[in-house]
């Protein structure tokens, strides 16, 4: 038994599939934050003229960017998992 009263290996137990469903939500944002910058992207050259499209395509550029960080760190093992 822990402080909290719970036994230890459920303790732990609980802390892994926690970890686990984290790691896929982040993998899963990431992915979407991708799709969503490639749209960004997209739109902005189909539908935009002139010097409004070159901000549009740095900022989907820069959505891309943050769904690669995301996904990246999603994929990272965690500290101190021995699996």
């Amino acid at each position: 038994m822990n402080a909290a009263g719970l036994p230890t290996l459920y303790r732990d137990y609980g802390l892994r599939i926690l970890n686990r469903h984290s790691t896929v939500n982040m993998k899963l944002g990431g992915f979407l934050l991708l799709l969503a910058g490639w749209a960004i992207v997209v739109t902005a050259l189909a539908i935009l003229h002139g010097h409004v499209v070159a901000a549009f395509v740095y900022a989907g550029f820069g959505v891309e960017i943050l769904g690669l960080m995301l996904v990246f760190r999603g994929h990272l093992p965690a500290s101190g998992d021995e699996e």
